[in-house]
Protein backbone atom coordinates (compact mmCIF):
# COMPACT_ATOMS: atom_id res chain seq x y z
CA UNK A 1 0.00 0.00 0.00
CA UNK A 2 2.10 2.99 1.18
CA UNK A 3 1.70 6.71 1.16
CA UNK A 4 0.70 8.28 -2.15
CA UNK A 5 2.53 11.42 -3.12
CA UNK A 6 -0.09 14.15 -3.37
CA UNK A 7 2.07 17.18 -2.64
CA UNK A 8 3.78 18.81 -5.62
CA UNK A 9 7.56 18.70 -5.67
CA UNK A 10 7.99 22.45 -5.05
CA UNK A 11 10.86 24.34 -3.47
CA UNK A 12 9.27 26.41 -0.70
CA UNK A 13 10.98 29.30 1.09
CA UNK A 14 9.50 30.35 4.43
CA UNK A 15 10.15 33.84 5.75
CA UNK A 16 9.02 34.80 9.23
CA UNK A 17 8.79 37.95 11.33
CA UNK A 18 10.45 40.50 9.04
CA UNK A 19 8.61 43.32 10.86
CA UNK A 20 8.30 45.51 7.80
CA UNK A 21 8.20 49.16 8.61
CA UNK A 22 10.97 48.88 11.22
CA UNK A 23 13.89 47.53 9.16
CA UNK A 24 15.79 49.60 6.60
CA UNK A 25 14.76 48.94 2.99
CA UNK A 26 18.38 47.91 2.20
CA UNK A 27 18.08 45.00 4.64
CA UNK A 28 14.73 44.02 3.12
CA UNK A 29 16.29 44.16 -0.36
CA UNK A 30 19.15 41.93 0.83
CA UNK A 31 16.64 39.45 2.30
CA UNK A 32 14.74 39.38 -1.01
CA UNK A 33 17.97 38.78 -2.95
CA UNK A 34 18.65 35.83 -0.64
CA UNK A 35 15.12 34.47 -1.20
CA UNK A 36 15.49 34.83 -4.97
CA UNK A 37 18.89 33.13 -4.96
CA UNK A 38 17.15 29.99 -3.69
CA UNK A 39 14.92 29.91 -6.81
CA UNK A 40 11.72 29.06 -4.91
CA UNK A 41 8.48 27.90 -6.50
CA UNK A 42 6.64 29.71 -3.72
CA UNK A 43 7.70 32.04 -0.90
CA UNK A 44 5.56 31.94 2.23
CA UNK A 45 5.55 34.89 4.58
CA UNK A 46 4.57 33.85 8.10
CA UNK A 47 4.45 35.53 11.47
CA UNK A 48 4.58 39.25 12.17
CA UNK A 49 5.50 40.67 8.80
CA UNK A 50 4.00 44.14 9.17
CA UNK A 51 4.57 46.55 12.01
CA UNK A 52 2.85 49.28 10.02
CA UNK A 53 -0.58 48.87 8.48
CA UNK A 54 0.00 46.92 5.24
CA UNK A 55 -1.84 49.67 3.34
CA UNK A 56 0.96 52.06 4.37
CA UNK A 57 3.74 49.89 2.92
CA UNK A 58 3.96 52.09 -0.17
CA UNK A 59 5.08 54.93 2.06
CA UNK A 60 7.94 52.79 3.39
CA UNK A 61 8.98 51.47 -0.07
CA UNK A 62 8.56 47.92 1.30
CA UNK A 63 5.84 47.05 -1.21
CA UNK A 64 8.15 47.81 -4.14
CA UNK A 65 10.85 45.63 -2.60
CA UNK A 66 8.45 42.76 -1.82
CA UNK A 67 7.19 42.82 -5.38
CA UNK A 68 10.65 41.72 -6.52
CA UNK A 69 10.34 38.28 -4.89
CA UNK A 70 10.76 35.76 -7.69
CA UNK A 71 8.77 32.56 -7.19
CA UNK A 72 7.73 30.47 -10.16
CA UNK A 73 4.23 29.59 -8.89
CA UNK A 74 3.13 32.74 -7.04
CA UNK A 75 4.54 36.18 -7.84
CA UNK A 76 4.39 39.60 -6.30
CA UNK A 77 3.03 41.35 -3.27
CA UNK A 78 -0.31 41.90 -5.00
CA UNK A 79 -0.90 38.18 -5.09
CA UNK A 80 -0.03 37.93 -1.41
CA UNK A 81 -2.31 40.80 -0.39
CA UNK A 82 -5.33 39.26 -2.16
CA UNK A 83 -5.51 36.73 0.65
Amino acid sequence: MGWEKTIPDWKIVVVSDMRLGTIPVKILQHNIQTINSLNPDIALMLGNQFVVDWRDLGKTRCADALDKIQASKVKGVDTMLKY
